[in-house]
């Protein structure tokens, strides 16, 4: 089990490893820290960081979650590296002497993908390619001037007509410049305001509500009302292509400090918070994700005539039934943490308990992530381990995501349960003289079979583990450990090792998966004999 080498925790994988030094601020600067002093001021990859897959404590039940940092032990703050050199930036406030220390996000955020000619750009260069003033369509720029004050006044059209009836003598002494505009009137003015590039068109929806009233027939009386509206996309763009507030937008998440020791977070913009820096990553695979299944929305809904090999066209409703994924993407596709189970609500310290908790809900969680989004603290997001993210899956018709998890039969069960406890732990159950190398011993000595693997070398000193490995192990395992042990320990074993096979099953009845059942209460009814001997 990899293990963070700055504040002690222990992660399940080497993803998991990644993300907890990209997210958690201490050991991030520790980790840019150390790295810029060995390999100089270039860009670190977690790969630099050494693991230690051995090390791991025995969690008992009332342990904190193994990926949870050790709150008692403090992390002095690094020094800035030159990798990521901290910036000044003057406090808003000149009369206040405090300044800023900026740290960039050290991962991939904000990448650019080319270069454009923003609207602006563009309306420029061909004003000047065709010899009009900024000001065109206005005459002269005092014109300009006045037009928008007009329109940004908020007077009336009848106001506006008023104003421009004036005599020109008056309009000499009211006008800088002397403006002497060649609109007349209301009308005038915005016929030219019309000649000005054009921002997002407005779009025009018609809906025919039913009432609740009735007419002469006995029909239900109806009427016709207009929505007319904006695209937010298009909206954002023009924000995003301003030149007003283009210097404003921030791409990418930041640490903000008041202090060189970096021990004084500033919270200001959305970029400085937790919120943006730990979005990083996960949305983008959600959006990429919705393009992807986005035809499942409207097949899923209407179905779609479709030729089948029987000779027939059969009206088909695609949609999304199962995910098969590892179990750091099922969490990923799910919406919650990689250390919280991805198809049910069990807190994060009763993962090893035999209990049926209750499974997520789609449309609860999709209202508790919209609530995230929006900047809401919720309990039941982080009772729920929860993501503030907007998941692909929230449009798909009948779709259950929580349901459509397969197991991770590999990574769970092989890997995780075999190999870093089953193997661990008996490895330490062998009875006095405690001797470690007793099960590589066994392993080494099994009489040679042509149905088994014959691991001439042992198993301790295996340096790739795959999945042909775990369960050639798991094949004799049981005998390997026969008479070396507690019988209680070998019960706990028998039953783990059980229900990985059953679990394997690729069809599987009432009575098999009652076997499934019983093995794994097995497994529990013994598994407290580790804590008894203290493992």
């Amino acid at each position: 089990m990899p293990a963070c080498p700055y504040c002690s925790a222990y992660l399940c994988t080497a993803q998991g490893l990644n993300s907890h030094l990209l997210r958690v601020p201490a050991c991030c600067k520790q980790f840019l820290n150390i790295h810029t002093s060995i390999h100089g001021p270039t860009k670190p990859s977690v790969e630099d960081v050494p693991l230690n897959f051995d090390a791991g404590p025995d969690f008992a039940l009332e342990d904190p979650p193994f990926n949870a940092p050790f709150t008692d032990q403090e992390v002095p703050p690094p020094s800035p590296s030159p990798w990521q050199t901290p910036t000044f930036e003057d406090n808003i406030d000149d009369s206040n002497a405090d300044t800023h220390w900026v740290e960039e996000y050290p991962g991939e955020a904000g990448s650019i993908y080319g270069t454009c000619e923003t609207t602006f750009e563009t309306l420029q260069r061909k004003q000047e390619a065709a010899g009009l003033e900024p000001w065109a369509p206005f005459a002269t720029e005092a014109e300009w001037e006045l037009a928008q004050w007009l329109m940004m006044s908020g007077v009336s059209q009848a106001k506006m007509d008023s104003f421009l009836k004036l005599e020109t003598e008056l309009m000499h002494l009211k006008i800088r410049d002397g403006a002497k505009p060649t609109f007349h009137n209301a009308h005038s003015l915005l016929k030219q305001i019309d000649k000005l590039p054009r921002g997002p068109g407005w779009i025009c929806k018609s809906f025919r509500l039913t009432g609740d009233k009735q007419d002469s027939d006995g029909n239900f009386l109806t009427q016709e009302v207009e929505l007319w509206h904006q695209d937010p996309v298009t909206c954002i763009k023009e924000l995003l292509e301003s030149p007003f507030i283009g210097e404003k937008n921030a791409y990418e998440p930041t640490w903000v400090y008041r202090d060189e020791a970096h021990t004084n977070h500033e919270y200001s913009k959305t970029n400085t918070g937790e919120w943006m820096w730990e979005m990083q990553g996960y949305q983008l695979f959600h959006d990429c994700m919705k393009r992807i299944l986005e035809p499942l929305v409207k097949a899923g809904k209407e179905g779609v005539n479709m030729k089948c090999a029987d000779g027939f066209v059969h009206k088909v409703y695609p949609i999304l039934a199962a995910y098969i994924g590892d179990y750091p993407e099922q969490g990923l596709v799910v919406c919650c943490q990689e250390n919280s189970c991805p198809t049910c609500t069990v807190q994060l310290n009763k993962h090893g308990d035999p209990i049926h908790s209750v499974l997520r809900d789609p449309k609860k969680t999709l209202d508790i992530l919209k609530k995230a989004c929006q900047g809401l603290k919720l309990k039941a997001f982080e009772d729920q381990s929860l993501r503030p993210v907007k998941p692909f899956w929230r449009n798909l018709p009948h779709c259950n995501i929580f349901s459509c998890i397969t197991p991770d039969i590999l990574h769970q069960l092989h890997k995780g349960m075999f190999k870093d406890h089953i193997i661990k732990r008996s490895t330490e159950a062998i009875l006095l003289p405690k001797d470690e190398d007793e099960v590589d011993r066994r392993f080494r000595s099994m009489t040679p079979h042509p149905m088994l693997h014959h691991f001439k070398k042992g198993i301790k000193l295996t340096s790739q583990w795959t999945g042909t490995k775990y369960k050639n192990m798991e094949k004799v395992f049981l005998g390997i450990l026969a008479g070396a042990m507690d019988p209680a320990v070998i019960q706990c074993i028998r039953g783990a090792l059980d229900f990985i096979y059953y679990a394997q099953f690729k069809v599987h009845t009432d009575k098999t998966l009652a076997q499934l059942d019983a093995a794994w209460a097995a497994f529990h009814e013994n598994k407290k004999v580790f804590k008894d001997l203290a493992i």
